[in-house]
C-alpha cells in the first residue's frame, strides 16, 4: 500500500421501503399513522490515502401517507466512518445521528413558540468487517 494519492469515490442510491408506520404513545389514546410505503435517497462518498479512509452518507427518508396524494420527508440520517483496510479487512469507526425534518406529526411539545421534536437520536460503533470471494 502507498501513501502517494487520495482516492475519491462517492454514490447515490434511490429506494422504497414497502411498508411502514408511526406509533405515537405520547397521546391519551395511541394513534397510529399507516404508510403506503416510504422512499429515500441517500448521497455518500469515501475517500482513502493509502490504508486510511474517511467518508460519509446522508439518507432522506420520505413518506407516502396511505388515503393522501403525494409524499413528505420526515427524517435525515447523517453517517460519518473512518479507520484502516488492509486488503479486504476493515477496522473502523462510525457515528450515525438521525433528525427529523418535519417536526409536527403530533410528538411535538411547546415551549413558547418553539417546536421541539422528540426522535432525535444517535449511536457509535467500533467494527472489523472482512470481505472476500470473487467479484
Amino acid at each position: 500500500m502507498t501513501f502517494a494519492s487520495v482516492l475519491f469515490w462517492g454514490w447515490l442510491t434511490v429506494g422504497w421501503l414497502p411498508q411502514g408506520g408511526l406509533a405515537i404513545y405520547d397521546n391519551p389514546i395511541p394513534e397510529v399513522i399507516e404508510f403506503a410505503g416510504s422512499y429515500f435517497t441517500e448521497l455518500g462518498g469515501e475517500a482513502t490515502w493509502g490504508p486510511l479512509f474517511a467518508g460519509g452518507a446522508v439518507r432522506t427518508t420520505m413518506w407516502a401517507e396511505v388515503g393522501k396524494l403525494g409524499f413528505w420527508p420526515n427524517e435525515m440520517e447523517f453517517t460519518f466512518d473512518t479507520g484502516l483496510k488492509w486488503g479486504g479487512v476493515r477496522l473502523g469507526y462510525q457515528h450515525t445521528c438521525y433528525h427529523p425534518v418535519v417536526p409536527d406529526l403530533g410528538v411535538i411539545e411547546w415551549i413558547g413558540r418553539k417546536v421541539l421534536p422528540r426522535w432525535d437520536g444517535s449511536y457509535d460503533c467500533i467494527y472489523l468487517r472482512v470481505e472476500g470471494g470473487r467479484r
